[in-house]
């Protein structure tokens, strides 16, 4: 038997255990970020991560039948942007959610008496959110098709940063090479690249098991944010062009680039 949650009753639960832990310190004490866990018979319990950072911990992780709720308590810093100037402060945040989907969050900043809860329906974004959901076999939010265009240019700018590596001579890239590499980069779906890693057991960036714990949208935002700064893939990309194909590369990448802007808006 399963116990009843709501977005309500999660919010009761995140405010009594912010109550209970009582005000945010002003400077850093290493304190650690905590995982929360209540089964279906009721029963809370709160333990610490060891100083662990609730996306390592829980990457991977798929919690126990008779968990119903799985939560974390994370400190950090945070910014208060309607104060002037802005100011750091240390912060807190309460994260839960439950196995019939229901989510609550809340953050107190130090100082403060009462801490702020998330607007209800709001389902808080982040890679620690995306793992708490997938932890209890949860949907994480659609990564938007055209950021597949990302993904895409990314592989051309690879691909074409690839060729002045030894083997391929330290040729530079013809304009008329472009085009097939542009063609080779396409990705399908973020579903498909999910599984393809998973039918390969892996990949540079994970594990096959990981990426099957994913989910397409969970794998998009994981592999978007370990992009390296597009100026770096650039530069490599350019050097190993003749100016010609450079140019024919950076308009078949606009193009890639405003195709997809376009289809999004439409």
């Amino acid at each position: 038997m399963s116990i009843h949650t709501s977005t309500e009753s999660l919010n009761r639960l995140v405010t009594t255990i912010d109550a209970d832990l009582g005000d945010v310190d002003e400077l850093p004490t290493g304190e650690s970020a905590s995982l929360i866990r209540v089964t279906r018979s009721g029963e809370i319990a709160i333990r610490s991560l060891d100083g662990d950072h609730p996306f390592d911990a829980l990457l991977g992780f798929v919690a126990p039948d008779d968990w119903e709720i799985l939560g974390v308590i994370a400190p950090g810093w945070g910014t208060r942007y309607e104060q002037s100037p802005p100011s750091r402060q240390r912060i807190r945040v309460i994260h839960v959610a439950s196995r019939s989907g229901d989510e609550a969050s809340l953050l107190r900043f130090a100082g403060e008496p009462t801490a702020t809860a998330a607007p209800i329906g709001e389902l808080p974004a982040g890679r620690v959110a995306d793992c708490l959901r997938r932890a209890l076999n949860l949907p994480t939010p659609e990564e938007p098709a055209e950021t597949l265009a990302t993904l895409w240019v990314h592989r051309v700018l690879q691909g074409l940063a690839a060729r002045s590596h030894p083997s391929f001579g330290r040729r530079k890239v013809d304009a008329h090479e472009v085009e097939a590499i542009v063609s080779s980069a396409a990705p399908s779906s973020w579903e498909d690249e999910r599984w393809a890693v998973v039918q390969s057991e892996g990949s540079f960036l994970m594990d096959g098991a990981i990426a099957a714990w994913m989910d397409a949208g969970m794998y998009a935002r994981y592999v978007l944010a370990d992009m390296p700064e597009r100026s770096t893939t650039v530069d490599a990309a350019k050097k190993a062009c003749t100016p010609a194909a450079w140019r024919v590369a950076l308009i078949a990448m606009t193009g890639i680039l405003l195709e997809d802007d376009a289809a999004g808006r439409a």
